[in-house]
């Protein structure tokens, strides 16, 4: 165990540009699930999920 925190405290600088790009691969990923889930909701409803949007009056 203490091998495995003087490897990955001897990243030091690395460390910040690291999370970040795992934690926006995560974000990323989050966000095509919710839009899939919502996509696959509108299908499930008879809408067509690529049409034009609802006209306002």
């Amino acid at each position: 165990m203490d091998r495995l925190i003087d490897s990955i405290a001897h990243l030091g600088g690395l460390l910040v540009p690291i999370c970040a790009i795992l934690v926006g691969g995560a974000i990323a990923i989050i966000g095509m699930v919710h839009r899939h889930a919502e996509r696959i909701a509108k299908i499930e409803r008879g809408i067509d999920p690529d049409g034009p949007w609802p006209q306002q009056k």
